[in-house]
C-alpha cells in the first residue's frame, strides 16, 4: 500500500498538448474530451499559464488541485473528507468569508435524494483553471489585500501539556509534608504496599482514559468530556459536578500545606500573625489563593511557563534531598533522629507503628492525593495539540516517574530517621539488644521530632534547608495552581453543555483561549471556604473520596462500552482490556469505603442526588453512549431470547396494533389504548397513509416516522408509531397485519375505532364499507383478537375540532407532500411558481371532505373517522378530516361538490342563520357541530335512493346545530380517556366464550393509571335455560373467583331468546333499507335470503341492544363480545347495521372478541 501511494506520488504531472486536446475532443475521449471546453478563448486563457522550464508554448499543464476539479466536474459526488465524519455541521462559510460555490460543497457530503435527483450533465463543460465567476472580471481590477493570519489558540505539546502538569499535580504537599510521615507510620513495608496500591489504581484508570482518549477526537472538558459522552449525561453531568469540586478542594488542601510551611517557618524566627495555630494557617492560606488566582487569570500560556520555573526547582529541591542522605550526619541532625544510612534503623522501621488511631487506610486516604494528578493533562484536553495521543504518553510516564520517587523516598526515610526524637540528646543504641534506644516521650507521644512527629523530615537530611522550602513552595504552588485551573475547565465543560440549570452563566470563555473566568471566581470562592478549615489531614480524605468516585467512573465508561459491544467504540490504545477497566472501577469502589465508609456514602448520595435530576430531567441531547449501544444489545437479546420461549398463558400480554391513523388526529383512540397496555406490553400505532408509490413517499414516511414517535413521546404514551404507504385502507392494514412487530413481539390484538358514517353515503359508499369490513375478517383470519371502540358522542377523530380552535399545536394534523426534485419543473405551471419542500407540512383548508365532513349525525358528528379507514377516493387523498392533495399535485381550489357529500362553512352558513349567528357570538365553536338525531336518521333513510337519502341527510331543516361555547368541554372530550373517572362502573356484556379476552381488556382497565382505575366490574352473561339462573350465575361467580377477578354483580339474562320491539325493529330495517340488495346487485349489499338466514341472529343482537339501553345506559364503559362474521354467509352491510345497533346511543362500547385461545387461567 505504501509503495503503491509512494509510485503515485511520484507520477508526472499530466501534459495534454492542443493537437493532443483537438483529438481528443473530437473523440469524447480522455479527461479533456469528457470535460472540454467550449470555445477557443478558453484554451487560450490557459496558455498565459506559462509552464516551467523548457517545456513548449502550446504545451498546457493540468494541475488542477482537488478543490478546483471537484469544483468544477459535473457531479454531486464528493471526495473523501474527514469534516464529513464530523458530528456536527462543518463548511458554512461565516460573512466574511468568500467562498465559491463549488468551494462550500466540498464541506458537505451529498444526500441519496439529491444524488438520484442529479440532473445529467451537458455533453460537454467548460473546465478552466480554476471555476470561472461572474464575479471574475471585477476580481481582477481589484488590488490584493495583506493577508492578515487570523489569530489561532494556543495548543500544547505532550510534554508541556501533560507530562509537566501530572508532574507538578502529583508531586504537591505530600511529597516534602506528608511522606516522611508516611514511612514512619506505615514502615517500609506497608508504606511501599500504600504507593504501589495507588499507582495500581492510577495506572488502571490511566489505561481506561488511554482507550477512551484514543477512541476519537477529545475535546474541553476533559475527565467530564470522557464519561459523559461514554455513558452519558447521568454519570458524566454529576462526576464532573463532582471532580469540579474535588479540584477546588484539592487547591485549597495545598495551600493549606504551603501555609503550614509558612507558620513553621515564622514560628521559628518568633514571628506570628496571631498565635502560630490555625487562624495564622487561614490567614496565609486565605492571602496566597488570593495572589495565586490572579495568576490563574493571565491564561494558560502564563500557567505553562510559571510551571517550567517551578518543576525546574522541585527537580532541585528532590536532588537536595538525596545528596544530603549521603553527607554524614551533623550533632544537629542527630539529637533530631537523624542517623543516615543504618541497617539498625531500617530494621526498626521496616514495619508499621499506627499512632493517634490510623491505619493502613486512613494513612491511605491522606496519602491517595499525592498520586491522584493524573487527569491534569486530560482536564485540559481542549489545549493538547493531540489529545489521543498525549495523554496516554505523558500521563504515564508521570506516573512511572512520581511512584519510583515516592518508593525511593519512603525506603531513604526509613532507613536514615527514628520515629521519636528528643531534639535534645543524641541517639544511641543498647548493646544487650543491638537496637536504638526509645526516648522516654516515646511512651507517651509526646516527642518534638522523629518521622511520626516531625514534617520536615527532608529539609533537616538535605544539602541545603532553604531549597527544600522552596521545593515546598513549587510543589503546593504548581499543584495548586494546576487545581485552579483544571477545576473551572471541567466545570465550564459542563455549564456548556447545560444539563443542569441555572449555571450556564459560569460557562461563558474569554479570549482566544476561552478562559472561564467566571467559573474561576466560583473555584475561587470554594477554595477559600475550604481553607478556612486548616487542617491538612482533614481535607485529604474528603478529596481521596472524590478523586476515586471519578477514577471509577472512567473505568465503568470504559468497561460498559465493550461490554455492551457498541461498533463505535474502537480504541487504538493497545494495552487496553475491558476486564482490567473492570478490575480498576471495582478496587476504586472498595478502596473508597474502606478507607472511609461514611464519606464515600456522602459521596455516593450527592452523585445520587444529581444522576436522578438528570434522568428525571431527560436532557434532550445524543451522545452515542455506552448506555445507548448496551440498551440495545439487551433489547436484541431479549428479543431473541423470546422467540425461542414456549408461550403459555399465565404470560399473556394484550399486545395491540391500533388503526390510529394520524395519532395526532385520534387523541382518544391513542388514550384509551394506552390504558390498557400501560407500557406493560407491546402497542403499536397503525396509520396507512394514503400515498401511492412515487417520487418522495419514502421521505414523506420517514418524516412522519419522526413526527409522530416524538408526539407519542411528548404524550407519555409507550408505543411505536408503524406507518406504511398505501392507496388502498384494507391493502394497507392488511401489509400491518402481516408486518408489524419482530419476533414474539407481535401483536395479537388489533384495535380501531368504528366508522360511525358507514350508511351515510348510502350505496355510494359500499366500497369502503367492504373495506372495513374486510379488515375486521382479515383479523379474524390471521388468528389475532379484535377490539372496535366507539365513543358516543364525542368521537375518536378530533382533527377538524383542534384545528379549527387552534387548541394545540395543529402541525401535527397536518401530512407532508411527497414530491421529488426532478418533478418539480413539470408542476411549476400548476404550483404558479411555488415550491414544494419535504419538509414543509401542507396546510390543508378546514372545508370538510368526505372523510371529514361537519354534517354527521348525532353519533357520527365527531365519530366519523373512528373507524380509522383513512378512506379515501382515486380523485383526492383524505385522511381524517385532512385534505390531502394528489403526488405532484395542489388543487387551486378548496371546496368539494355536494356529489362528496361535502359543504364549505359559508354555504352552511347561509342555509342557516343560527350556525352564523353563534359563530358571532363565539369565535370558539365546533366546526362539525350540525348533527341529525337518531330519531332524523331514521327518518333520513326512508328513501332507497342514495340520492334522496343524501339531500334529506344534509337537508337544513333535517339538522341542528350544537355550539361549544367553553373551550374546556372540548378539552376534556379530547382528553376524555386520559382523565380519571371517580367511582366508575364497567359493564362487561360476556355474552359467548371467546377465551376470556372480553373479560381480561376490563379488568386491565381498572388497574393502577388507568383512567377508570379502582372502577367496578358488573358481568352480564346469557344464561342457558330460563330454569338455570342461579345456577348459571352461581358458575359464572365461582368462574370469575377462579380467575381472581374481582366483581361485584353478576347478571344472567334470562329473556334474551324475547323478540325485540317494533320500534327497534323498525329503526334497524330503516338503516338497512339503502343497502338491500336489488336487481343490480354489488358486493356487500343485504339480500333476502342472506337476511332470512340470518333472521335469528339479527333478532337476537337487536334484543341485546335493548338490553343494553336497559342496564348498561349510566355505566362508564361497557365492554362487549363481538359477534363473528360467518365466512362467506354475511354480507358487509349487514354485519355493520349489527355492530351499529349494539352501540349507537350509548355509553362509550368497546367490542370485544378473542381468537379462541385462553388468556385466562384458574391455575396458580
Amino acid at each position: 500500500m505504501g509503495d503503491n501511494l509512494r509510485a503515485m506520488s511520484s507520477m508526472p504531472r499530466i501534459e495534454v498538448s492542443d493537437a493532443d486536446h483537438d483529438s481528443e475532443h473530437a473523440h469524447g475521449r480522455g479527461l479533456m474530451g469528457r470535460l472540454g471546453f467550449n470555445n477557443r478563448s478558453d484554451r487560450s486563457n490557459h496558455k498565459e499559464h506559462k509552464p516551467s522550464g523548457n517545456k513548449p508554448s502550446n504545451t498546457l499543464s493540468l494541475d488542477l488541485d482537488e478543490k478546483n476539479f471537484w469544483s468544477s466536474e459535473e457531479t454531486l459526488e464528493r471526495p473523501v473528507r474527514a469534516e464529513h465524519y464530523v458530528p456536527f455541521t462543518v463548511g458554512t462559510p461565516s460573512p466574511g468569508n468568500q467562498l465559491h460555490p463549488g468551494e462550500i460543497l466540498l464541506h458537505s457530503r451529498p444526500s441519496m435524494t439529491d444524488l438520484m435527483d442529479e440532473p445529467e450533465p451537458p455533453a460537454f463543460t467548460t473546465i478552466p483553471d480554476r471555476p470561472q465567476f461572474p464575479h471574475d472580471d471585477n476580481d481582477k481590477k481589484e488590488p490584493l489585500k495583506e493577508f492578515v493570519p487570523t489569530e489561532t489558540k494556543l495548543k500544547l505539546g505532550w510534554l508541556e501539556g501533560v507530562l509537566m502538569r501530572c508532574l507538578l499535580d502529583i508531586l504537591g504537599v505530600m511529597l516534602f509534608l506528608r511522606i516522611t510521615w508516611v514511612s514512619g507510620q506505615a514502615g517500609a513495608l506497608c508504606g511501599t504496599l500504600i504507593v504501589l496500591l495507588s499507582a495500581t489504581v492510577t495506572s488502571l484508570t490511566t489505561i481506561s482514559m488511554c482507550a477512551i482518549c484514543t477512541n476519537g477526537e477529545v475535546r474541553g472538558g476533559g475527565t467530564y468530556f470522557m464519561i459523559s459522552r461514554s455513558l452519558g449525561p447521568e454519570f458524566g453531568g454529576s462526576i464532573g459536578v463532582l471532580f469540579s469540586f474535588a479540584y477546588a478542594v484539592g487547591a485549597a488542601m495545598h495551600l493549606v500545606g504551603l501555609a503550614e510551611t509558612v507558620r513553621d517557618i515564622m514560628r521559628d524566627h518568633g514571628w506570628a500573625i496571631f498565635d502560630n495555630g490555625l487562624s495564622d494557617v487561614r490567614v496565609i492560606g486565605l492571602a496566597i489563593c488570593t495572589v495565586w488566582m490572579g495568576s490563574v487569570f493571565a491564561g494558560t500560556a502564563f500557567v505553562s511557563k510559571t510551571q517550567i520555573l517551578l518543576l525546574v526547582i522541585l527537580t532541585a529541591s528532590m536532588l537536595n534531598y538525596i545528596v544530603g542522605t549521603f553527607l554524614p550526619v551533623t550533632p544537629e541532625e542527630s539529637i533530631r533522629g537523624i542517623t543516615g544510612y543504618s541497617f539498625d534503623t531500617f530494621k526498626e522501621n521496616v514495619g508499621p507503628s499506627w499512632r493517634d488511631g490510623h491505619n493502613f487506610f486512613s494513612i491511605f486516604a491522606i496519602f491517595f492525593p499525592a498520586a491522584s494528578g493524573i487527569m491534569a493533562g486530560a482536564n485540559i484536553s481542549g489545549d493538547l495539540k493531540d489529545p489521543s495521543k498525549a495523554i496516554p504518553k505523558g500521563t504515564l510516564w508521570a506516573i512511572a516517574i512520581t511512584t519510583a520517587m515516592y518508593l525511593g523516598i519512603i525506603w531513604a526515610a526509613a532507613a536514615t530517621a527514628v520515629r521519636d526524637a528528643t531534639g535534645l540528646e543524641p541517639l544511641w543504641m543498647i548493646n544487650d539488644t543491638q537496637s536504638l534506644y526509645h526516648p522516654a516521650c516515646a511512651a507517651n507521644n509526646t516527642c518534638k521530632y522523629g518521622l511520626v512527629n516531625f514534617f520536615q523530615v527532608m529539609e533537616i537530611e538535605s544539602v541545603w534547608g532553604p531549597l527544600i522550602t522552596a521545593g515546598i513552595f513549587a510543589a503546593t504552588l504548581s499543584s495548586a495552581l494546576s487545581a485552579l485551573v483544571s477545576a473551572p475547565k471541567v466545570f465550564q465543560a459542563v455549564c456548556q453543555d447545560r444539563i443542569f440549570p441555572y449555571i450556564e452563566w459560569f460557562g461563558k470563555g474569554y479570549g482566544k483561549d476561552e478562559d472561564p473566568y467566571r467559573a474561576y471566581t466560583l473555584v475561587y470562592g470554594i477554595a477559600m471556604c475550604f481553607i478556612l478549615i486548616a487542617d491538612l489531614n482533614v481535607i485529604a480524605p474528603i478529596i481521596s473520596n472524590f478523586f476515586l468516585a471519578a477514577f471509577a467512573m472512567v473505568n465503568y465508561a470504559c468497561f460498559d462500552a465493550s461490554f455492551s459491544r457498541s461498533i463505535g467504540f474502537r480504541p487504538t490504545f493497545k494495552y487496553y482490556n475491558k476486564w482490567v477497566s473492570l478490575v480498576g472501577a471495582a478496587l476504586c469502589l472498595f478502596v473508597m469505603f474502606i478507607t472511609a465508609w461514611t464519606t464515600a456514602l456522602l459521596t455516593f448520595i450527592c452523585f445520587g442526588v444529581l444522576f436522578m435530576y438528570i434522568r428525571h430531567k431527560k436532557p434532550d441531547i445524543n451522545w452515542g453512549t455506552s448506555t445507548q449501544a448496551h440498551n440495545y444489545r439487551v433489547a436484541l437479546q431479549s428479543t431473541y431470547r423470546l422467540t425461542n420461549t414456549v408461550e403459555h398463558v399465565k404470560n399473556y400480554r394484550p399486545q395491540l396494533l391500533v388503526l390510529t391513523g394520524n395519532p395526532a388526529a385520534r387523541t382518544p383512540l391513542v388514550d384509551f389504548a394506552y390504558n390498557i397496555t400501560r407500557g406493560n406490553s407491546l402497542m403499536l400505532c397503525g396509520h396507512v397513509v394514503p400515498y401511492a408509490p412515487a417520487n418522495g413517499v419514502f421521505a414523506c414516511v420517514r418524516k412522519l416516522d419522526s413526527r409522530f414517535n416524538e408526539w407519542l413521546h411528548q404524550r407519555k404514551v409507550k408505543a411505536f408509531y408503524y406507518p406504511v404507504d398505501n392507496e388502498n385502507f384494507r391493502s394497507g392494514a392488511h401489509t400491518l397485519l402481516l408486518t408489524a412487530g419482530l419476533g414474539k413481539l407481535r401483536p395479537n390484538i388489533l384495535m380501531l375505532g368504528f366508522k360511525t358514517d358507514w350508511y351515510v353515503r348510502g350505496i355510494d359508499g359500499l366500497a369502503e364499507i367492504n373495506d372495513y369490513y374486510g379488515v375486521l375478517r382479515d383479523a379474524f383470519e390471521n388468528n389475532m383478537g379484535l377490539a372496535v371502540l366507539r365513543n358516543s358522542p364525542d368521537g375518536l377523530d378530533m382533527s377538524l375540532l383542534i384545528e379549527r380552535n387552534n387548541l394545540t399545536d395543529t402541525a401535527n394534523l397536518h401530512l407532508p407532500k411527497p414530491q421529488s426534485r426532478s418533478n418539480l419543473s413539470s408542476h411549476e405551471g400548476s404550483q404558479k411558481g411555488s415550491r414544494m419542500d419535504l419538509n414543509d407540512p401542507i396546510t390543508p383548508p378546514i372545508t370538510p371532505t368526505a372523510s371529514g365532513s361537519p354534517m354527521w349525525s348525532q353519533d357520527s358528528t365527531k365519530e366519523r373517522h373512528d373507524s380509522t379507514k383513512e378512506h379515501h377516493d382515486h380523485k383526492e387523498h383524505r385522511h381524517h378530516g385532512l385534505h390531502l392533495p394528489k403526488l405532484h399535485h395542489r388543487k387551486e381550489k378548496n371546496t368539494l361538490s355536494v356529489d362528496n357529500l361535502a359543504f364549505t362553512l359559508e354555504e352552511m352558513e347561509e342555509e342557516n342563520p343560527a350556525l352564523k349567528e353563534a359563530k358571532k357570538k363565539d369565535s370558539f365553536y365546533n366546526s362539525a357541530t350540525a348533527r341529525v338525531t337518531d330519531t332524523q336518521r331514521n327518518s333520513s333513510q326512508e328513501g332507497n335512493a342514495p340520492n334522496s337519502t343524501v339531500s334529506a341527510m344534509f337537508s337544513v331543516q333535517n339538522r341542528f346545530v350544537q355550539v361549544m361555547t367553553n373551550k374546556h368541554e372540548l378539552t376534556a372530550a379530547i382528553n376524555r380517556f386520559k382523565t380519571k373517572v371517580k367511582h366508575a362502573v364497567i359493564d362487561v356484556w360476556w355474552l359467548y366464550d371467546d377465551g376470556g379476552l372480553t373479560l381480561l381488556l376490563p379488568y386491565l382497565l381498572t388497574k393502577h393509571k388507568s383512567f377508570l382505575e379502582g372502577a367496578k366490574l358488573r358481568v352480564f352473561t346469557i344464561a342457558s335455560s330460563t330454569s338455570a339462573v342461579e345456577d348459571e350465575q352461581r358458575r359464572m361467580a365461582e368462574l370469575l373467583s377462579g380467575f381472581r377477578i374481582h366483581c361485584t354483580d353478576v347478571f344472567v339474562l334470562p329473556d334474551m331468546s324475547k323478540p325485540p320491539k317494533d320500534t327497534t325493529v323498525a329503526e334497524f330495517e330503516s338503516l338497512i333499507e339503502p343497502f338491500r340488495g336489488t336487481g343490480d346487485f354489488r358486493e356487500g349489499q343485504i339480500t333476502d335470503i342472506e337476511l332470512e338466514a340470518q333472521r335469528g341472529r339479527t333478532t337476537r343482537h337487536l334484543r341485546c341492544r335493548e338490553m343494553l339501553l336497559q342496564y348498561s345506559n349510566e355505566a362508564n364503559l361497557i365492554v362487549m363480545t363481538m359477534p363473528v362474521p360467518r365466512r362467506k354467509q354475511m354480507s358487509s352491510c349487514l354485519y355493520m347495521a349489527w355492530l351499529d345497533m349494539l352501540t349507537h346511543g350509548l355509553p362509550p362500547v368497546l367490542l370485544v372478541r378473542g381468537n379462541q385461545t385462553s388468556v385466562l387461567t384458574m391455575h396458580s
